[in-house]
């Protein structure tokens, strides 16, 4: 609910969309959060929009130096990578 760092881990926006630049995510931004559930990887960020393949809209908590939320489709959009980032990176 409160973070006042830069999270350690979460799902980074690698590259983001009109409609998810419209909803207030951009490239950068650091999800920690979708629908109440804590996201740590990109994996647990597949899974919870899994969870509810009815839904029409997910609620985002992102890190931009700090916490906020947005509200978007199911139809973001946008690649999701870990937080950080391992490996190789093209």
């Amino acid at each position: 609910t409160e973070m006042k760092t830069q999270p350690p881990n979460g799902g980074f926006v690698e590259k983001d969309s009109r409609r998810s630049r419209d909803a207030g995510l951009r490239a950068g931004d650091i999800i920690v959060g979708v629908d109440g559930w804590k996201i740590e990887d990109d994996d647990q960020f597949d899974a919870v929009l899994w969870f509810k393949p009815e839904a029409k809209t997910y609620q985002f908590t992102a890190w931009r130096g700090q916490l906020f939320t947005v509200e978007l489709s199911q139809n973001h959009g946008m690649t999701v990578k870990t937080h950080p980032l391992k490996g190789w990176i093209e």
